[in-house]
Parts: C-alpha cells; sequence; structure tokens
C-alpha cells in the first residue's frame, strides 16, 4: 500500500478529518448544556416528533427517532425529500428537528419552511452558524465539528450523534437510571475513540489487501445497528465505489443472499441477542467464498470467528458498552475501511466523482 495512505504526510483529507473526531466528541461535551437541554424541553412537551434530514445527517436522525421510540415518545424519522407526505401530519403541537450538516441542503429547508408554515417548531442541527438553517430554525443545535473539507461525511456525523446523545441524555436524565450510565461513558468516550481508532486503523491496514477488489457487499444489522449499517454502506459507496447495501439483519435469508459469492464482503453488527441468527446466516454462505467483517461484543468472539471455508475478520467492542454509544465505533471502522480501499483503488477519497460538499 502506498505511503500516501497514512495520516503523517497524507496529502488527503479525510484520513485526517477522521482522526479529529475525539477531539471534535470532547468538544461537544465539555460545552455547556444550556443548548441542550432547551431542545430536550420543546421535544418532550411536543405531542408530535418528526426527524428529517438527507444522507447522513438522515442517518443521525433515524438513530434518534429509535431512541425516543424506545422510550414511548410519538416520534418518526423520514428523508427530507419525503416532507410532503407528511403535510398533513405535522400541526402546531409538533416540534421538527432537521439536520443538515451545512444547513444549506434544499429539501431540508423546503421541509422546514413548509413545517414552520403550519406551526410546528423546528429544531435545526448544523454544523454552520449562519447558515439558511440556523436563520430559520426555532431553536438551533451547533455540532461544533468545525469545517469539513472532505466530500465524505466523517466528523460531522460522529459530531451529529454526540449532539443527538446530549439531546437524549437531558430528556430522560430524570426518569431513567440508565441515563447515568450512558452520560458517564459519554463523558469518557474522547479517549476511549482515540484508542480504538489506532486498534481499528491498524486492523483496517491488514484488512484491506483481502478486501479491496471486491465489488460488492451488504452489512447488516439490527435495531441501532442497522443504523451503523446504512451509514457504513453509504461511506463505501460514495468513497470507493463499491456497490454496498445495509439491510436487517434478517432480510438477506429473504432473496438476497442468492446473489452472495466470491466478489462480496458481509458485514455484520452483532449483539449478543443476535449471535444466533448471524450464525445460522454465515452457515448459509459458507459455500460462497464471500469475505466476512464482524463488529461484535466481547467475549463472543470465539463463537462466531471460526467456520470451515470462510475468511473471517472481527473487531471487538466493550461488552458493557451502552448499544447507545456503539454507533460512533462501528461506523468508524467503516471509515477507515473505506478510506483505505480508495487509496488502495487510486481513488480521491476526498472528492468522489459526481459528488458536492453541499446538495442544493
Amino acid at each position: 500500500m502506498s505511503e500516501r495512505s497514512f495520516v503523517k504526510g497524507s496529502p488527503y483529507i479525510m484520513i485526517k478529518e477522521i482522526h479529529e473526531q475525539p477531539s471534535v466528541i470532547e468538544r461537544i461535551i465539555r460545552s455547556s448544556p444550556d443548548e441542550y437541554k432547551i431542545a430536550a424541553e420543546m421535544i418532550f412537551s411536543a405531542k408530535k416528533v418528526f426527524v428529517t434530514g438527507s444522507g447522513s445527517s438522515y442517518h443521525a436522525g433515524m438513530f434518534l427517532d429509535l431512541l425516543l421510540k424506545r422510550k414511548g415518545l410519538n416520534s418518526r424519522s423520514f428523508v427530507s425529500g419525503d416532507y410532503d407526505i407528511y403535510r398533513n401530519l405535522v400541526d402546531k403541537e409538533s416540534v421538527v428537528i432537521a439536520i443538515s450538516q451545512s444547513g444549506y441542503t434544499t429539501d431540508t429547508l423546503e421541509a422546514v419552511s413548509l413545517f414552520k408554515k403550519q406551526g410546528a417548531k423546528i429544531i435545526g442541527v448544523t454544523n454552520i452558524i449562519d447558515s439558511p438553517l440556523a436563520q430559520t430554525s426555532d431553536h438551533t443545535i451547533y455540532v461544533k465539528a468545525g469545517r469539513e473539507e472532505a466530500v465524505t461525511a466523517t466528523k460531522s456525523f460522529s459530531a451529529q450523534i454526540t449532539s443527538l446523545l446530549r439531546i437524549y441524555i437531558e430528556i430522560f436524565r430524570s426518569v431513567d437510571e440508565k441515563i447515568l450510565k450512558l452520560e458517564t461513558y459519554l463523558n469518557n468516550l474522547p479517549k476511549l475513540f482515540k484508542e480504538y481508532i489506532y486498534k481499528t486503523e491498524t486492523y483496517v491496514r491488514d484488512l484491506v489487501e483481502h478486501v479491496y477488489k471486491k465489488d460488492h457487499m451488504y452489512i447488516l444489522g439490527r435495531g441501532l445497528n442497522y443504523v451503523s449499517a446504512l451509514e457504513s454502506a453509504l461511506k463505501l459507496k460514495e468513497t470507493c465505489g463499491i456497490h454496498s447495501e445495509a439491510m436487517y439483519l434478517t432480510e438477506i435469508r429473504h432473496g438476497p443472499k442468492a446473489a452472495v459469492d466470491e466478489s462480496y464482503m458481509i458485514g455484520m453488527f452483532i449483539n449478543e441477542n443476535d449471535l444466533e441468527t448471524a450464525l445460522k446466516i454465515i452457515e448459509e454462505l459458507k459455500d460462497s467464498e464471500a469475505v466476512f467483517l464482524a463488529s461484535i461484543p466481547e467475549g463472543l468472539e470465539n463463537k462466531i470467528m471460526y467456520r470451515e471455508k470462510i475468511m473471517f475478520f472481527n473487531i471487538s467492542l466493550e461488552r458493557e458498552m451502552p448499544e447507545e454509544i456503539r454507533p460512533l465505533l462501528d461506523v468508524l471502522i467503516y471509515q477507515l475501511l473505506s478510506y483505505y480501499i480508495a487509496v488502495s483503488r487510486m481513488l480521491d477519497p476526498d472528492r468522489p466523482k459526481r459528488l458536492r460538499k453541499i446538495v442544493i
């Protein structure tokens, strides 16, 4: 692999921005809680909550939506381009959380314009202080990622997830004792993230020589892990041109597994409750010659790693890690994998073809 693939001396911005993520997360968790408390009060007092965005911002919105649903809030997420479908559902008793890294995304701004006319309160989540989204919103959360120059979103996605976690913690701090454990873990995340980058990057550099010529990838997950699968598949598509699809863990058994052959990678985000299903999938695909890559809690590796005829790579996570934290570290795997595959294929990971940083 070319020397330019390493951070020091690399001509590429993407890898540098990946390595900036611990400091971005620390900046967010050390900031005043006031802006998150205001957003939390708006969400908790609303009868209906809608979360919208496009691309990585939509995936971050889906993450928050799933967390709110689990706590019994009337929440739903949607791609901002589908805003017209919700025209008759959003009203003055609604809060709309609109997420856009740039704050200039046309579909998101059109959604905000419509829903404001219908009386909804808008919480804008953006990285740009003077953006149209910030100016239009009733309340704005600045994600504090700093300028992101690579087209592929890395540190801005982590900043969005971290900011949304801070809102979530403020909503439920007084009603759920598990929130305190989550907050403690989040406060320690910058150090853990930095260690995990080093561990994962070393692993991915070794892995990439086995997979950089693969043309296809299915990435499987359930619940919050499905959000990780969506964002990870997007990184591979845009950065290195690999046909990659995210799907719910069990859905591969309902048709897609027929397409799997030696040109495929299979990514899996596995919780302890998913282990039996994951083993069934691996067994059913053992003759495909696909390469498997799994993210799995520590202690479960030996139950899944070895299968005859299968090339299996595994990255483990702390078993006690709150599941709300996990997407930040799981997506990091594919940020790094996408970058190193792109470099191995002699592609520019900062400027993928046909893509722009701001979609207007």
